[in-house]
């Protein structure tokens, strides 16, 4: 139902309260990987400092390259903005999500101009306009073109949960 703003937070008719975290909704869900609190107070995520990480895992993580180095990149990039460019062109709004953004959120969106984009994450750290789990996005049916979610479900412990997510919220 459509969300209110009370007391710093969110509300919805249906007795949900979303708090707000640096000016950003924090709209998880109960079912969610982290808690409402653990992402509000950016404390406890999947990307917290590598404390279990052991000193074996520490060195084999330093010797791989960076995600960001991935030699196919550009070719994804490029299907990626082909795929934007396609887009019927009677569709007066654009509408993008980035899942996942993470540290390069604005930097993804630069690669695909022309288009209303909202960065979301489970960390708030990165500079996501909004929390979100993947799982249950808080985005109507059909209501975005694009989807991008790079390196994100290898992260989600329900992906095709996920992905039946990502292609409700995506027009035909």
């Amino acid at each position: 139902s459509p969300l209110q703003v009370q007391d710093r937070a969110l509300t919805c008719g249906d007795g949900h309260r979303y708090p707000i975290a640096d000016g950003r909704p924090v709209l998880m869900h109960d079912a969610a990987a982290f808690t409402v609190e653990q992402v509000a107070g950016q404390r406890g995520t999947y990307f917290d400092a590598r404390a279990d990480e052991s000193d074996a895992k520490a060195r084999w993580r330093r010797r791989l390259p960076p995600l960001g180095r991935n030699r196919h990149a550009a070719a994804y990039e490029d299907a990626v903005a082909s795929a934007i460019a396609a887009l019927p062109a009677h569709r007066t709004v654009r509408r993008g999500v980035v899942i996942g953004c993470g540290e390069r959120g604005a930097a993804r969106v630069a690669r695909y101009p022309g288009g209303e984009w909202l960065l979301t994450d489970v960390d708030l750290h990165y500079g996501a306009q909004l929390a979100a789990d993947v799982t249950s996005l808080p985005l109507a049916d059909a209501s975005v073109d694009v989807v991008v979610a790079e390196h994100v479900l290898e992260h989600v412990l329900d992906p095709v949960r996920a992905a039946r997510e990502i292609e409700r919220v995506l027009r035909p």
